[in-house]
C-alpha cells in the first residue's frame, strides 16, 4: 500500500496500480491502464450491470414488475436457436424508450453468445460475462 499525506493532514491509501493511475500523465490514454487493472469501460460496465439484473430476473424470484417486462422467445418449430434463451425485443419508437430496462436489457442479452447465457449459477454467469465484455473491448 502507498500512503499519500497532504498538507491539510488528509491521508489517502492507494494500491500500486491506483497509485500509478494517480501519478500518470494526463496526456496518455487510459486504455492500457484499464487493461492492466482489469477494469471495464463505462458502457461495458452498464451492460454488465443490466445483464446481471436480467439474469436474476430470469432465474430467481424477483419482484413481479421486473419479470413482467421480460418475455422469452418461443419458436413454433424446433430450430437450432431453440436451445438459446433469447428474449423478445419490443418495438420502441424513440431513443428515450430504447434506453428503458425493457428494451435495453433485451438487446444487450440477445447480443451475448450461448456460452455466457447458458451459465448454471450467478457467479459463473458474472465471471463469463466479464471475460466476454473484457475480450470484446480490449481485443
Amino acid at each position: 500500500m502507498w500512503m499519500v499525506v497532504y498538507e491539510q493532514g488528509y491521508i489517502e491509501q492507494f494500491g500500486f496500480w491506483e497509485y500509478q493511475y494517480a501519478n500518470n500523465k494526463r496526456t496518455c490514454t487510459a486504455k492500457p491502464l484499464m487493461c492492466q487493472l482489469h477494469w471495464l469501460p463505462v458502457q461495458q460496465r452498464i451492460d454488465y450491470k443490466v445483464s446481471v439484473l436480467t439474469y436474476k430476473t430470469l432465474n430467481t424470484s424477483v419482484p413481479q414488475y421486473l419479470s413482467q417486462r421480460i418475455n422469452r422467445h418461443v419458436n413454433a418449430r424446433t430450430l437450432r436457436s431453440t436451445a438459446m434463451l433469447l428474449l423478445i425485443q419490443p418495438f420502441a419508437r424513440t431513443d428515450f424508450a430504447k434506453r428503458s430496462f425493457r428494451c435495453a436489457a433485451l438487446s444487450v442479452w440477445n447480443s451475448f453468445p450461448a456460452s455466457v447465457i447458458g451459465s448454471d449459477s450467478l457467479s459463473v454467469f458474472k465471471s463469463r460475462l466479464k471475460t466476454f465484455l473484457f475480450r470484446r473491448y480490449f481485443g
